[in-house]
């Protein structure tokens, strides 16, 4: 059977879903300008020609393994980087081009790629696909370090090289500050997966995985796939960028802690020519040299030893000898021990003499590294600094604006007494950055361990923090300040309330402190969703399917929609004007498409205007693919209008608290999508939800909310939201959401204030259960299901 090894090189690859993998979290158009920016593509060519292909030029061939270098690419590269990409491989045949259109989503595309590949060859093949980014380098021992698991024998297997390097790399310099040794156990770089194809099976892969792109993230392949860590050779190189917004300054701090790698071995063993510009490095460089040298004198003066001990065993020979041969013979002997003795004073002067010199070299290099980890601790201390945080945004237009040196230090020195308005403004560049980071990480295939390190860094602040105001809480305790109250009201404001002491809250109620301001609307909704996994059947989940909830809103006697009572996939949705088509289960009004006529459907979810419908079943199906749908299964429901004018009804949903209204959204979706909040009262609030698309709307009759809370009290929950539609004729039931996608994006007083009315409809609705009240109208829909 044949075998094949595929490395596979994304190189400025556009497709759906790429905007949430490498730019950033973007839209599509501004994902894809940045994707194609020249200068990004410039550089982009520059490190694949020094670094990615000549690595993989230089592997060394084996006669029963064949490779390939499969550049996966997009039709909208521009035609001019398109040629000089031509241009740069065109001396490797074993190099290919592949253009891909952004139709489908970057893992579809790769298999497609790999099926079409593996299937021309026509023979029983066994094959091995590697990642390769379009700026790293894998080693020249690569094909023959993978080559013993090349078999069938481990198909469906996963293949991971830890050891590496990792190298930074300067931007501005366009050449390598530093290359660091580097550690990482199913790092993407390198990861591999083996399959078996054969044409005359009837299945002809041997696992429906048919590459490592198809295998999912990279963190947990062997929590899905039995995975090989070899970490017997360093083969690979990975970069990251020195100047980039993308990597942290605390991500380059610990790679530069890591030992470092002379330019010299990366050459050697990855064929790349490689030339730092930093005296640090070259110090360190230096350092590695001296070491080396010494262990090489210390080689040598172990061979002299050893050759001493020849010599005077042959000594020992030769005057055995004389003992007893004193004629010609034996002048001679004493002629060739005379000899050999003088050899042997000669090698112990040696070994003398380099045995001073290792030890020069050992002070030497002992003052070497105690320099460099006095500028290494002092490049930490500055980097560590408030100074250097705050100033990061005027650092970085230093950089943009290539100021001097003196400009720089002169507005570093001015913006070290920071407003609160600049303190705010770098909070938020740091999420930024903190964001950025994590789009990095995840492309790496190292984010799980950027988000435990962040993770550890936030619960040891969160400790101190916490340390400090019990410490507080404990002094007041026998404290007659009058301070005491206020004190104790910010304590419970800022310390979360699993964190929360039995001693703090006595003290507070002693106080007479509210403990109201520890609901929390986000916790009681995520404690509820915990419960659901413990007790599977809550009752508001339920009602939660849209085609059984009209069930029960019939007990009701509550007006809605007419639907035909049947469950569709796309394909099986009958041709029709005046629908609505919906998701038995979605949100947020995804896949939900309004039919007014042949040429004018909505996009509900997206407040667009669609021309005819197969327009909308490609829609519905990548709304599927996308996972925007959970399951194909539509119904088809009467379209409502809001008016004569054929204008879309609004939507009213109302945040029920157990036969309570406390906070309704209007929403008015054509042209453009807008939000209006209000409370009980008939007041406009702010929630820190849409406000970038707010507007003023038309307010709730009372009798609604009314008939919305009479809703709310025929089910035996504390909470539901309930949604209705505003007709031309009244007010139409919608659907009912057990948990909206919103309630984790409520400002801190609105949580608040929820979280109140959830503990509140908790307890009306226990006393109730408790007094007997028996909510047929709900056990009848459930005996119904």
């Amino acid at each position: 059977m044949k075998k094949h090894v595929y490395i596979i090189v994304r190189y400025s690859m556009l497709t759906i879903d790429g905007a949430d993998w490498k730019i950033g979290r973007v839209s599509y158009d501004n994902y894809k300008k940045s994707l194609f920016d020249s200068k990004r593509l410039e550089q982009r060519e520059h490190l694949f020609k020094s670094i990615t292909l000549p690595s993989v030029a230089s592997m060394e061939k084996n006669e029963d393994i064949d490779f390939s270098l499969l550049i996966i690419t997009s039709q909208e590269l521009p035609e001019k980087h398109m040629q000089q990409l031509k241009e740069i491989i065109s001396p490797y045949n074993w190099a290919k081009i592949v253009v891909t259109n952004s139709e489908n989503t970057m893992i579809k595309t790769i298999e497609d790629v790999v099926e079409k590949e593996v299937s021309h060859h026509g023979d029983a093949l066994c094959y091995l696909t590697t990642r390769l980014d379009d700026d790293d380098a894998l080693s020249r021992n690569f094909i023959s370090e993978v080559s013993p698991y090349l078999s069938t024998a481990y198909n469906g297997f996963c293949l991971s090289f830890a050891k590496g390097y990792t190298g930074i790399f300067n931007e501005e310099r366009n050449t390598f500050e530093s290359i660091h040794s580097n550690y990482s156990p199913k790092i993407a770089l390198g990861l591999s997966y083996i399959n078996t194809y054969d044409p005359n099976m009837k299945n002809p892969f041997a696992k429906s995985i048919l590459s490592i792109y198809g295998a999912g993230p990279h963190t947990n392949v062997d929590q899905i796939f039995p995975t090989i860590v070899d970490s017997k050779k360093s083969l690979y190189l990975r970069t990251i960028h020195a100047k980039s917004d993308t990597i942290s300054e605390e991500q380059l701090r610990k790679t530069k802690r890591k030992s470092i790698v002379s330019p010299i071995a990366i050459s050697d063993e990855f064929d790349i020519n490689i030339e730092i510009e930093n005296d640090i490095y070259k110090q360190a460089i230096k350092e590695e040299e001296l070491k080396n040298e010494i262990r090489h004198q210390r080689e040598v003066i172990k061979n002299m030893k050893n050759r001493i001990k020849q010599l005077e065993n042959q000594e020992t020979n030769i005057g055995d000898h004389l003992t007893w041969s004193e004629n010609e013979e034996g002048n001679d002997l004493r002629g060739k021990l005379q000899k050999e003795q003088q050899k042997k004073e000669k090698i112990i002067q040696e070994i003398n003499h380099l045995i001073i010199e290792v030890g020069k070299e050992n002070k030497r290099n002992k003052r070497l590294t105690n320099e460099k980890k006095q500028v290494e601790k002092k490049l930490f201390e500055l980097e560590s600094s408030h100074s250097w945080r705050i100033t990061k945004p005027l650092r970085n237009i230093v950089k943009n604006t290539n100021k001097g040196v003196k400009n720089q230090q002169k507005d570093e020195n001015k913006i070290v007494g920071t407003s609160p308005k600049d303190a705010l403004s770098d909070k938020v560049e740091h999420v930024k950055q903190l964001k950025s980071d994590a789009d990095i990480y995840l492309e790496k295939g190292e984010l799980l361990g950027y988000l435990e390190e962040q993770n550890d860094r936030y619960v040891k602040e969160k400790k101190n923090l916490n340390s400090l105001y019990f410490h507080v809480a404990r002094k007041l305790k026998s404290h007659s300040s009058r301070e005491k109250t206020r004190l104790f009201e910010h304590i419970l404001q800022y310390t979360n309330i699993k964190d929360q002491q039995e001693f703090v809250l006595k003290e507070a109620e002693n106080q007479g402190v509210s403990l109201k301001r520890l609901a929390s609307f986000r916790v009681s909704m995520n404690l509820r969703s915990v419960k659901r996994e413990l007790m599977i059947d809550l009752p508001e989940w339920k009602l939660n399917d849209k085609k059984y909830a009209y069930n029960f809103i019939d007990l009701l006697n509550v007006k809605r929609p007419w639907t035909d009572n049947n469950i569709y996939t796309f394909k099986q949705i009958p041709k029709k004007t005046n629908i609505a088509i919906k998701p038995t289960q979605g949100a947020a009004s995804r896949g939900v498409y309004l039919v007014i006529s042949d040429n004018k459907i909505l996009d509900v979810h997206k407040s667009a205007e669609i021309s005819n419908w197969s327009e909308m079943l490609a829609n519905m199906e990548d709304d599927i693919k996308q996972g925007r749908v959970f399951k194909d299964e539509w119904i088809i429901e009467e379209l409502i209008f809001e008016d004569d004018r054929l204008t879309p009804a609004r939507d009213y949903k109302f945040l029920c608290f157990y036969g309570k209204v406390e906070l309704i959204t209007e929403i008015s979706r054509f042209p453009s999508k807008s939000h209006c909040w209000w409370n009980r009262a008939g007041e406009i609030v702010k929630t820190g939800v849409f406000e970038k698309t707010f507007f003023e709307g038309n307010g709730v009759p009372e009798e609604l909310i009314q008939q919305v809370e009479l809703i709310s009290k025929e089910i035996p929950t504390p909470f539901m939201r309930i949604d209705f539609l505003k007709t031309k004729e009244g007010m139409v039931f919608g659907e009912f959401t057990p948990r909206p996608g919103t309630f984790s994006k409520f400002n801190e007083k609105v949580d608040n204030q929820l979280g109140i009315s959830y503990l509140e409809a908790e307890e009306r609705l226990m006393n109730d259960i408790l007094n007997g009240k028996r909510f047929d109208n709900f056990k009848e829909y459930v005996r119904s299901l």
